[in-house]
């Protein structure tokens, strides 16, 4: 058996492991603009404390292959900004936005600019930093603050991109080899769900990298780590050893339902970005890959742990009526992320208008929807549970026993009718055809940064998503109406 799982290992492996070429060509970068960014600081006479390369392609080598950006690191010394840190801490945040957009204007961009960079953006995340493109290779320039790990676990960090330096000097101080290539497959695993990253086509916030690397340093084997993945809605993550139950306790993390506590800062969980949605999925996955390596079914868990495409099949044609998408275009002048929460935003807004009347009544009953980023073009799904609402609806009106309320309903409303023990009026609706409203939403709400385009192959992607995978998840999506249906969903999964 171990045999035969080493065998798989070395093929997946063999798959996801970056090349040498790659691995050289990153390092080429990491150089080359950390060399720019030395000579430029030299000639405006900044100061700063270290410039290195973080994440994946950094130091902790964790990166898989053609699947890897570069984030380089320009610490700075808090103690030349005493001033700007003992500020109220409102002030402070804008103090420290304003410098980091001006270290960004007179520093990183002349630096891009000498490397002849493509794509060049300043962009906002915590605060503001430059976003480029060298080689086909994403690169962003970020600066933070060089806090101590004393300083980080007793005062937290000054900005919250602070914390990724002791990220890396946790991972790549910990992790040998093996744990490595472990690291790799976990991530390969989590990719091929569709749920890793700040975009994932599963859920609104999927899997840090960081995250999947303190699960892999936790387990003894790749399906420890699984296992570890699985159990977390029970089992925490915590150096600490605290309970679901101490942590919820904490009112920091009393909303929180996953938990892999930071070992550098124990007063933060990793997973509290996490969609619920993109665990559920993702654990589901887990279940059904450590199953199938069970049953020594190794072809279908290759195919488990490989990014595969997603499928462009077209529904079956009952399905069609409950599914909806939108297609658009960005027009490459805001960061992604942007637009990302944007568009997020607007589709819990319509989610919400579609479910309920203004007046609080079922509408199309129970929306799923989700957002996808294909290269520049972002897709909007929709599966509805009712496709087809009549006219009019009843809307409750107070109990018959209140007779001022009553009185005052009758004089609001002309036809009431009393049933059931209430007073109720039925009123015309003024959308029953669920495409119709979401474009009208649309149109009253439009993003700038994106346009609409021409439903493509992106949006049978959607449709698939939904249809194929999140659906299976969604337990209480399962309408009588759609028993028909059943036979085609069987069919899919």
């Amino acid at each position: 058996m171990e045999e035969i799982l080493n065998d798989l290992r070395e093929v997946i492996l063999s798959l996801i492991k970056p090349t040498q070429y790659e691995i050289e060509t990153q390092q080429s970068i990491i150089e080359k603009v950390t060399k720019e960014l030395i000579d430029r600081a030299n000639e405006i006479e900044q100061d700063y404390s270290f410039i290195e390369a973080q994440g994946s392609t950094g130091m902790k080598q964790t990166q898989l292959r053609n699947a890897a950006d570069i984030d380089i690191f320009v610490a700075l010394r808090p103690q030349s900004y005493n001033e700007i840190l003992h500020q109220p801490i409102k002030e402070r945040r804008k103090t420290i936005d304003s410098l980091f957009s001006e270290l960004v204007d007179s520093w990183f961009i002349e630096v891009a600019n000498r490397l002849k960079c493509e794509n060049i953006q300043k962009t906002y995340s915590q605060h503001p930093y430059l976003s480029m493109n060298i080689k086909n290779i994403d690169v962003d320039i970020v600066g933070c603050f060089d806090i101590s790990d004393d300083e980080l676990r007793t005062n937290g960090p000054i900005t919250a991109v602070d914390r990724t330096v002791h990220h890396s000097r946790y991972v790549s101080g910990r992790i040998d080899s093996k744990k490595r290539d472990d690291a790799r497959i976990l991530k390969s695993f989590v990719r091929a769900c569709y749920t890793y990253g700040d975009m994932p086509t599963i859920g609104w916030m999927g899997f840090p990298g960081y995250s999947l690397e303190i699960i892999t340093l936790q387990s003894d084997d790749f399906n420890e780590a699984l296992q570890i993945l699985i159990d977390l809605n029970t089992k925490p993550l915590d150096s600490k050893r605290r309970t679901q139950k101490d942590l919820n306790q904490t009112i920091k993390f009393q909303d929180n339902e996953i938990f892999i506590i930071d070992p550098t800062d124990t007063n933060r969980n990793v997973a509290s970005s996490i969609d619920l949605r993109a665990y559920q999925w993702t654990r589901h996955r887990a279940q059904e890959l450590l199953q199938r390596i069970s049953n020594r079914d190794l072809k279908h868990a290759k195919e488990l742990i490989l990014e595969q495409p997603i499928p462009k099949y077209p529904l079956p044609e009952a399905l069609v009526p409950y599914t909806s998408s939108f297609v658009f275009a960005d027009d490459g002048l805001k960061h992604y992320t942007i637009l990302r929460d944007k568009l997020q935003s607007l589709a819990r807004k319509i989610r919400y208008k579609l479910e309920k009347e203004s007046t609080g009544e079922t509408r199309f009953g129970r929306i799923i929807t989700e957002v996808m980023l294909d290269r520049d073009i972002f897709t909007l799904g929709f599966l509805f549970e009712k496709a087809e609402i009549s006219q009019y609806y009843d809307q409750k009106g107070p109990p018959s026993n209140l007779v001022d309320a009553v009185e005052s309903f009758k004089q609001s409303h002309d036809s009431v009718f009393e049933r059931d023990g209430y007073y109720w009026v039925t009123r015309r609706r003024e959308w029953v055809d669920p495409n119709k409203m979401i474009e009208s939403i649309l149109k009253e709400n439009p993003i700038q940064g994106i346009s609409r385009i021409k439903n493509d192959d992106t949006s049978l992607k959607i449709l698939n998503i939904l249809t194929r995978y999140i659906l299976q998840i969604e337990t209480e999506f399962r309408p009588q109406e759609w028993a028909q249906l059943k036979e085609s969903l069987n069919d899919m999964w």
